[in-house]
Parts: structure tokens; sequence; C-alpha cells
């Protein structure tokens, strides 16, 4: 991919187009929404691009496990470069947030990240035999490049809400796809470079994690611009979909 050009749009050919009986997002992973509060209307907007990214082809060949190094090399190379700001997202809503039970909550999440993801990616590199030039300081591509710039601009904000639009993106986008009901079983005969990254975006603690997410955003946005985070909702989803469309698939015919 060149660069970002905004949304993909979606050809005959593909698994993943958006349709009226799709489940809104969040939903497929089971997740409470207010269906008229705040949530529900920042991701109306940008809903198809949400299914579109939840049923990418790269979702789907990483559940059946026929993703080839070349593309799970891109990604992981490409995706480890937010380790750092998103734990800097985390960090500032810890910070502003309201009770000591909610900053505790966000100190967990930090720790999980540091720990479990971090284990994965590093295991992840050493089976794909990544270098450690390409996992400090890669080239970055175009969506990875603006993601980073976006979540920075959100840090920068010192605004909890506009943080937490951004945590909820990130999380309940990945929880979705990991919940689809074609996703491979926990302890399913794959690889730990395609099995470790799905059990890490599922499961109970997961899902209640992103539920928190969403709890919280919900409460904290009541009386927040909501033009000001629905821009940051729609660049951010739009992203995701275009770290997916960024892996380099050949192009089919």
């Amino acid at each position: 991919m060149d660069g970002w050009h905004g949304p993909r749009q979606c050809h005959d050919g593909d698994m993943n187009v958006f349709t009226s009986s799709s489940p809104a997002p969040l939903t497929t992973a089971g997740i409470a929404v207010a269906p008229s509060g705040r949530v529900a209307a920042l991701s109306a907007g940008r809903s198809e691009a949400w299914t579109t990214a939840i049923n990418h082809r790269f979702v789907n060949e990483l559940f059946s496990g026929e993703l080839d190094d070349a593309q799970l090399t891109h990604y992981v190379i490409q995706d480890n470069q937010f380790f750092v700001p998103f734990l800097e997202l985390l960090g500032e809503a810890l910070v502003r947030a309201e009770t000591v039970e909610v900053k505790l909550v966000f100190g967990r999440q930090l720790g999980m990240i540091c720990s479990e993801e971090s284990g994965w990616f590093e295991a992840t590199f050493d089976e794909l035999g990544v270098s450690q030039a390409d996992r400090a300081h890669p080239q970055l591509s175009e969506p990875t490049r603006t993601f980073e710039n976006l979540m920075h601009e959100a840090v920068n904000t010192h605004h909890y809400p506009t943080v937490l639009v951004l945590l909820v993106v990130a999380e309940g986008l990945y929880l979705d796809w990991a919940s689809r009901t074609d996703a491979p079983e926990p302890g399913a005969n794959l690889p730990n470079k395609f099995l470790g990254w799905v059990d890490l975006h599922r499961g109970d603690e997961f899902r209640t994690w992103v539920q928190f997410l969403v709890d919280e955003l919900e409460r904290a946005s009541g009386q927040v611009d909501f033009e000001e985070l629905t821009r940051f909702w729609n660049v951010a989803v739009d992203l995701e979909l275009a770290s997916f469309n960024d892996v380099p698939f050949p192009l089919e015919g």
C-alpha cells in the first residue's frame, strides 16, 4: 500500500461487505451498548468500515493458519509500533480517571500488556526471524504513522473521553473479530503465532475490560463536544481497516 487515502472500498469478491443485517459494532462480542447512548451514536457512523475490518481477509487467514510468514511479519512489525503509544494512552487514562477503583483497572491492564502481549510479540518475532532493527526502528507504513500520530494527539488533549474513544475502538474492534463464531477454538491445533494473537483478544477477562471501557466512555462523554469525539472515532476505525489493508496480499484477479 503506497499510502493511506481513507477507507478502502469493498469489491464484489470480498467476504466482508456490510449489510443491513450485520451486527452493530461491539455486539458480535456481546458487549452491552445503550441503544440511545453516546457509544451507539459514535459507532453508527463507521459501522460499515468496522464490519469490513472484523471480517477482513487478514483475520480469515489468521483463523485458518493460511497467513504466510511475509504477511504476518509485515503486520507484527507495524503493529508493534503501537506498543508505546498505546501504553501512553493507558497511562493518560489512568491519570485522568476520577476514582481509585477505575485507576486500578487501567493499572492492571498496563501490567497485562507489558507481560502477556509483549511476550507474544517477542516470541513471534523470534519465530519469524525479525531483526532487532525491524523490531525497534522499522520503516513505517502510512497507516501506522498516521495512527501513531492520532494516538499522540489524543494523549496530548489530556481529555479523558477522547482517550477512551481510541481505547474503545482499538480494543473493541479486536474483541469483535476475535469473537467471531468461526474463530478457532482455544487449544486448536494452530501455531502460537496465530492462535496466541486470537486468544489475547477474547475471553471473559478481555470482554470485561472492553465492557468497562464502553461504560466509562458512556459515563464520561455525556456533556462533551460530540463532534470532536466523532472525529477521533471515525479516523481510528478507518485506520484499523487501513492497517489490515496494508498487509501485502496478492491482488485477486
